[in-house]
């Protein structure tokens, strides 16, 4: 809510006749690369309803090789049990092309990967730290597992 009325806020102050970014003709977007099964490398390991992309953070430059990494969600994945959820961490090179990918599951059916944000380096190991939402954990009472 409060952010709502921020919003609404910021739209008075700036004015009506501003145009946004939708309705800007020199607003353009292109796509450097897209992660998906069968290209860039990432191989047929997702499959139908897990919801690959559903979480996602930037994780910083894990590897060390100039370019950021991602860990990516998929809350429905379908493990040792339903809805397991999975998410992974997927070491890109400076083409965006998959270098490695690291899978990490918990085991129960969780919904694990459905939120996944960056917490820089919480512990001071020199890598950055995830927070990983499971919505059905504890009955669907939830958790956050830190990375």
């Amino acid at each position: 809510m409060k952010r709502l009325l921020l919003f609404a806020l910021l739209i008075v102050l700036i004015g009506a006749n501003t145009k946004t970014f939708a309705q800007s003709k020199s607003f353009k977007t292109s796509f450097s690369q897209k992660i998906s099964n069968g290209n860039c490398g990432f191989g047929n390991i997702i499959t139908k309803d897990d919801r690959f992309g559903d979480g996602i953070a930037v994780i910083g430059d894990v590897d060390g090789n100039g370019t950021k990494d991602l860990a990516v969600g998929a809350d429905y994945y379908d493990g040792s049990t339903n809805d397991q959820g999975m998410h992974y961490i997927i070491l890109l090179e400076s083409d965006y092309k998959k270098k490695s990918i690291q899978k990490i599951t918990i085991y129960c059916s969780s919904r694990f990967g459905l939120r996944i944000c960056t917490l820089g380096d919480y512990n001071k190991d020199g890598v950055t730290d995830i927070a990983v939402g499971a919505i059905g954990e504890n009955s669907y009472t939830g958790a956050i597992y830190l990375c």
